[in-house]
């Protein structure tokens, strides 16, 4: 459910200050630390119910000496945000940029002072939301189209905020990274330069130094998450005020995650950002700092990455060992990059499941552009056919689609159903995407996906000379979902499975009869708070307790990793 936010107005009466007159005698240095333990704060709520009940508490912690004051402002009942990390890593932006260097001792700061940053913080939020309140689009469009129209664009540049990352995965994909570049022709020489510029013997040591990091932080107050450790390697990621450009979606705190309160003490801007040095920002610093020669963009080894990494080395063996234990299930993936094969194929009776793996990143440009069409166009691009060189090139659904016709006619040689009795016409076909991106766990993407393949099937069928050229078999929705869901629910689908296919079921169903209700009652209640389910968080009120229990030294055991 998406929770409103707060106005200036909502608090304060009469003209609405200048920001700089609020905070020209507060150290950028201690709005920027209270900043941090607010994000720290925020970083471990699980839902916007224990979001919107942290308000208060943050209150007190960061602004105690006014807390009390606002809180009883707050209207009883009403469910709303003050604190959010769009707006505070905005608020830590500003200061970064404009930072004033004024003497003051470890003190709190004056109750005219804490008031006066509260406003401040009141003005960035204003501004934020203005910049987004620009781009509304068409509100005449049909109800499914305006959510997404609506629903894209205020999300797209906070899921990735908003949603905490997960360490044990994170830590996971950062450990088979490392193996991949250290044994890899393309990338072990670099991976050595790599391993001398940050100090670190192997990929090992350097995984385990973030990792201690990481755990110190959770063991932190919540009102100071600060650090004391290894001086060296923490400077790595400590962002400098005197050399800062704001740049789009963060990046220059998503690459540098830490400042510097004084010499051995660090504050977390950003949990996320520093988990992020796990995988994906270790993607960037790796290529920046490895001097890889291999590869001239950072977008050619990010494609390489994609498909012998994170498809082959990755996600398609992780999906080997935790779906279809049962000895009569049929399985296989692209190692071999075949013609036409899908990235992970599997079989059980006449259910049969084509899987489609896309390790895209959404691009910086179109999340901060809070724009309909280019995130659409960028959806197209990613999921559906992309141009190469004034050539198509079949991405996602299309490839499935092409699948779809193939199964149509004939069968893979590493599964000849029809020898096995089973007849083409009463196959059940699930088409899948992973996707890794959590930018892309988007309500409603997968619907949007699915018509767009729909309309593929339907155009054929009618197209179809004869009768047996139309597919034979039935097609289940589309269903999109995160490479870090089967992590998470490792154990659980290993030993269950055939639970895989009702889980599918049982969340398209719920899809069907959430659009139907719309569809008839029009209520704008509902079109918030259902509107907004994904595989995964239908998925989490069925699994609440069945998160992965292995360790991921099993794991890796599991995937010949040792």
């Amino acid at each position: 459910m998406i929770l409103p936010t707060v106005k200036y107005s909502d608090f304060y009466e009469g003209k609405i200050p200048q920001y700089k007159d609020l905070v020209k005698d507060i150290p950028s240095d201690v709005i920027i630390r209270k900043m941090c333990a607010i994000n720290h704060r925020l970083s471990f709520c699980k839902d916007s119910k224990e979001t919107f009940y942290a308000q208060s508490e943050i209150l007190k912690e960061v602004f105690y000496k006014i807390g009390t004051y606002i809180s009883r402002k707050m209207i009883d009942g009403k469910r709303f945000i003050i604190f959010s990390h769009k707006y505070t890593l905005e608020l830590i932006q500003k200061e970064l940029k404009k930072h004033r260097k004024i003497a003051y001792e470890e003190k709190e700061l004056s109750r005219q002072q804490q008031k006066n940053l509260f406003k401040a913080y009141l003005l960035i939020i204003e501004d934020v939301n203005s910049k987004i309140r620009t781009h509304y689009g068409n509100e005449k469009l049909p109800w499914t189209e305006l959510y997404r129209n609506y629903n894209w664009r205020l999300r797209i540049n906070q899921i990735d905020l908003s949603k905490t990352k997960q360490l044990n995965y994170e830590l996971l994909r950062g450990i088979a990274l490392f193996k991949f570049l250290s044994e890899n022709e393309k990338t072990k020489e670099a991976m050595e330069i790599f391993l001398k510029k940050t100090n670190k013997k192997n990929g090992s040591d350097y995984i385990r130094s973030i990792e201690k990091v990481l755990k110190t932080i959770t063991d932190t107050s919540f009102k100071y998450p600060l650090l004391e450790y290894h001086k060296d390697f923490l400077n790595n990621f400590c962002v400098d005020p005197n050399d800062f450009e704001r740049q789009k979606d963060f990046v220059a705190l998503r690459a540098k995650p830490l400042f510097k309160v004084r010499p051995n003490l660090y504050a977390v801007i950003n949990w996320n950002f520093l988990v992020d040095k796990l995988y994906t920002g270790l993607l960037f610093d790796f290529y920046k700092k490895s001097e890889i020669k291999s590869f001239p963009k950072f977008i050619n080894f990010k494609s390489f990455l994609g498909k012998d990494f994170s498809e082959k080395f990755l996600i398609a063996p992780i999906l080997d060992k935790c779906l279809g234990q049962n000895k009569h299930a049929v399985k296989f993936s692209d190692y071999n990059d075949k013609e036409g094969y899908p990235d992970f194929y599997y079989r059980e009776g006449k259910y049969l499941f084509l899987f489609e793996i896309k390790d895209n990143l959404m691009s910086k440009e179109i999340i901060d552009s809070h724009n309909y069409e280019q995130l659409i166009k960028n959806i197209e691009r990613n999921f559906i056919k992309s141009k190469s060189k004034g050539k198509k090139q079949l991405k996602g659904i299309s490839q499935i689609f092409n699948q779809l016709k193939d199964l149509n006619e004939n069968c893979y040689p590493e599964d000849n159903f029809v020898e096995k009795r089973i007849k083409t016409r009463n196959l059940v076909v699930y088409p899948i995407i992973i996707y890794t991106d959590s930018r892309y766990q988007l309500p409603t993407l997968d619907q949007y996906l699915n018509e767009k393949l729909e309309e593929k099937i339907n155009s054929h069928n009618l197209e179809a000379e004869k009768e047996d050229d139309k597919l034979k078999f039935k097609v289940k929705p589309l269903t999109l979902i995160n490479a870090e869901w089967f992590y998470d629910h490792y154990t659980y689908l290993k030993d269950n499975s055939t639970s895989f296919k009702k889980m599918i079921d049982d969340y398209q169903k719920h899809i069907k009869k959430r659009t139907e209700r719309l569809e008839k009652t029009h209520s704008f209640e509902y079109f918030q708070q259902e509107m907004g389910i994904t595989f995964e968080r239908y998925t989490l009120r069925k699994l609440k307790d069945s998160f992965n229990q292995r360790g991921i030294l099993d794991i890796m055991k599991d995937l010949g990793w040792e």
